[in-house]
Parts: structure tokens; sequence; C-alpha cells
């Protein structure tokens, strides 16, 4: 898993590093780190880099792939709804692929904002859904039958209300698009009759002309659609 594009991509893992030039030597939390691949990458900017995550298989993935840096990491294993940290204690938040697992992205962002100095940075990096409600419930139970522990991918009107509602000042919006195929996409997934059944029923809604906003279509021996990334700056609206 932690191979896959989503997490390794080396574009995605710069445009992270490029936001958080200004916090360079600061404190940096990334939340939700999953295997720490974009731990990895930021933490020698830094002088102190902590990784959180609420599974502790995750935790021990992160370290080992950090374990050959030369970087001040620390880990965490922690809820993203109740952060072990003073008020204002960190310099920037970054956190990639975990808003579609919260069960509420405003109380997780709200309590990211309470960690963040006055003058502090968050960069969000996710997947988001379309805008059209039919298209949006079936991409979000297409990703749910391949990982139960998605919650639902925002469309990004709501994720960009949602980190205001926080208490937030977006700077800086970007996007782009990740090419995905059926095999690497659900490779993160070990049962391997449910994976094909999931195929099949997705081959099966493209053929029909059904796209779920994801450009969903059947390649020659395999399925193929597009991942929508938002990229999201924002500070403390004080």
């Amino acid at each position: 898993m932690a191979n896959a594009p989503a997490f390794s991509a080396e574009a995605i893992t710069n445009r992270f590093a490029e936001a958080i030039g200004p916090k360079a030597g600061g404190v940096m939390l990334d939340l939700a780190c999953g295997p720490g691949m974009l731990l990895a990458r930021l933490a020698p900017a830094m002088r102190l880099s902590i990784g959180a995550d609420v599974t502790p298989k995750m935790i021990q993935m992160a370290r080992a792939t950090c374990a050959a840096s030369p970087a001040t990491t620390q880990f965490i294993e922690s809820l993203a709804e109740c952060l072990p940290f003073a008020t204002a204690a960190i310099d920037c938040v970054v956190t990639r692929l975990s808003i579609h697992h919260f069960l509420d992205p405003l109380v997780v962002l709200r309590e990211v904002k309470r960690v963040l100095k006055s003058d502090g940075l968050l960069v969000i990096g996710d997947l988001t859904s379309s805008e059209e409600p039919t298209e949006r419930r079936l991409h979000n139970a297409l990703e749910q039958l391949r990982d139960p522990s998605h919650v639902r991918m925002l469309p990004e009107s709501e994720l960009l209300q949602i980190v205001n509602a926080a208490g937030f000042r977006v700077n800086a919006i970007g996007h782009w698009l990740q090419q995905r195929q059926f095999e690497e996409w659900a490779a993160i997934v070990e049962n391997a009759r449910s994976l094909q059944s999931l195929k099949v029923a997705m081959r099966t809604i493209a053929e029909a002309g059904v796209t779920a906003g994801i450009d969903l279509r059947v390649s020659a021996d395999s399925v193929e659609f597009v991942h929508h990334w938002v990229f999201i700056a924002a500070q403390p609206d004080m």
C-alpha cells in the first residue's frame, strides 16, 4: 500500500513541500500520517515533525519509513478529533487522503485550528467527488465497497465550506487528475473474491455508460477511472 501512486507520487509530495516552505524550521504535524511517505519527504525541512494516526499498524509503518532519515520525528497514536497538543503549539499541519475517512471533518478541522499557531498553516490534499448528487452517491458506494474505512469523499464546494466553517481562510487551491486502473486501486484490499465482484459491478456500470463522475470506463482487460484531487492551503482566520 505504501507504494501505491496516491501515497508516493512525487508530484503530490512536492506540492506539500512547496506549500510548507514558509514554515521551514518549525513544528509540523502530519495528521493521519498513514505509512509515512509524506512525513518522510517533508521532515528534513522542519525542526520537529510529528506523525499522528489512529491505527497502530500505520504508526509502525511510518516509523519504519522514516527510520533512515536524520530528521527529528515523533509518532503518536491519536484520534484526529482530540489531539494531545497544547493550544497554538504547531506551526503547520499537513494531511493527505484523510478527509474522506473522517466521520465529521468539521470537528477534526476545528481541532486542527486549536493546535495551530495564529499564523499557522493547514495543507490538505485529498480526493473529491462529483458536485452532482447521484454521481457522488455512486462514486462513494464504489469506494466503500473497496475500502470499508472510507466514509465519504466530499464535493469540492462542501469541503471548502467546511474549511471556512472551521475558522480558516483559504489562501490557495490547486487541482490535478490521477488516472487509476482497477487492479492498482483495489490492491489495498485483501479479499480477492470481493474484489472480483466489485470489478464485475464496475465494468457493468461502465458498459452502461454511467461514469459516476469519475470517467468510469472499460479498457481492453480492465476498468479505468480518474480520481480528482484538490489541494488546499489555508490559515487560521483570526
